[in-house]
């Protein structure tokens, strides 16, 4: 199982995005040793939904009715079998594609083009804060990264992004490093 780098050590970061109305969420793990480089994006695909599951657990028992069975539409549910990663370069990670009339957003668009939308004001301050996220979660764009393009079809953390907006995970990793950056999104207005 890899274990999430603090949340701390981007928080800052993630802070400035969330008040930027970004929504693309960003988990960060260690690799250990033992692990091997093949078996590390499945991982922490994996492990990142979880994160996600518990941090909406979380959410729904802080302001869902005590005296009510919880609302499953708030709630996180994946059936990791059914995950499924391609590997993809830098440019596509980045692009944004049009196939069979879907508009398929790269990392890129989904930054800087969040569903409630951005002022100026907004929009100047992700410019700024797009380098420093990636550097932060690998060393930057720049340089060798390992990155899979996953299913959206083995969770219901997808299904808000399928109804407009759009759903993607990536998960990115630079040779030699021993993290391993998840990023996923998934909203609907």
């Amino acid at each position: 199982m890899l274990k999430e780098v603090s949340q701390k050590r981007l928080g800052t970061l993630l802070s400035l995005f969330q008040q930027c109305n970004g929504c693309v969420d960003f988990h960060l793990f260690l690799i250990p040793d033992e692990i091997k480089d093949n078996d590390i994006h499945r991982m922490a695909a994996i492990a990142g939904m979880e994160e996600e599951r518990l941090r909406w657990e979380e959410y729904a028992d802080r302001f869902g009715d005590p005296h009510r069975p919880r609302d499953s539409r708030w709630l996180i549910d994946y059936d990791e079998r059914l995950a499924t990663g391609q590997p993809i370069d830098v440019d596509t990670f980045l692009s944004t594609k049009e196939v069979n009339d879907y508009v398929n957003k790269g990392y890129e668009d989904v930054f800087f083009d969040p569903v409630y939308g951005c002022s100026n004001e907004q929009r100047k301050q992700l410019k700024d804060l797009f380098p420093k996220m990636n550097e932060a979660l690998f060393g930057g764009l720049y340089i060798p990264l390992q990155i899979v393009s996953w299913s959206t079809e083995w969770s219901n953390y997808f299904a808000a992004g399928k109804e407009w907006w759009g759903a993607y995970l990536w998960t990115v990793h630079r040779p030699g490093s021993k993290q391993i950056a998840w990023i996923g999104a998934s909203a609907t207005d």
